[in-house]
């Protein structure tokens, strides 16, 4: 296994300024639950690192459902997003944590190129919600344990990889209403 730079978290401070109007949500796979906790785990305590109070975790049966909930998320969310009631901005993100490990056949690859290929489809459909993808797709179940756990744990990058784009959203956001605001 290639190592790897000290990591630190980044600092996300348009993030920080919006974290009481931000939401969410943990769609998970409910297969090798042992591994999927220990991710779900990273991915919850990161989110408290960056004060994302409103969250909510959503199991799935399997991997393949992650991005048919992601997007009932999203479309749920789809007319109360960039307002609130008092006129607040509210935002969401979502973050898939599943494990498909190759088998036999060739299933683990149809689900796998499945699941990546439905997560970017969203993605680039409502490019206002970032997935975190923490997705596994590995060998054996050994390389799952190894991906899940400590300092490797991939619950915790797919969080950073949808708090990161969430906070460049958020930027661009500002910077465009700024200069509508200038040419009022």
């Amino acid at each position: 296994m290639a190592k790897r730079d000290s990591f630190q978290f980044p600092k996300l401070y348009n993030l920080l300024k919006f974290s009481n109007h931000i939401t969410a949500y943990v769609v998970h796979s409910s297969w090798h639950l042992s591994i999927i906790e220990k991710m779900l785990s990273g991915t919850l305590e990161t989110l408290r690192k960056y004060n994302i109070a409103n969250t909510e975790v959503v199991p799935v049966s399997g991997t393949f459902e992650i991005p048919q909930m992601i997007s009932h998320i999203i479309k749920m969310n789809y007319n109360n997003m960039g307002s609130a009631e008092n006129g607040e901005i509210k935002y969401i993100l979502t973050i898939a944590l599943g494990i498909v490990i190759q088998g036999e056949t060739y299933h683990d690859r149809v689900i796998s190129y499945s699941v990546a290929n439905a997560l970017q489809s969203i993605a680039i459909t409502y490019p206002f919600v970032p997935i975190g993808f923490g997705i596994l797709t590995v060998y054996n179940r050994q390389q799952a344990i190894e991906r899940a756990f400590g300092k490797n744990n991939k619950g915790v990058e797919a969080a950073l990889a949808a708090l990161t784009q969430l906070d460049r959203i958020i930027s661009l956001t500002l910077r465009m209403d700024s200069r509508e605001q200038g040419r009022s």
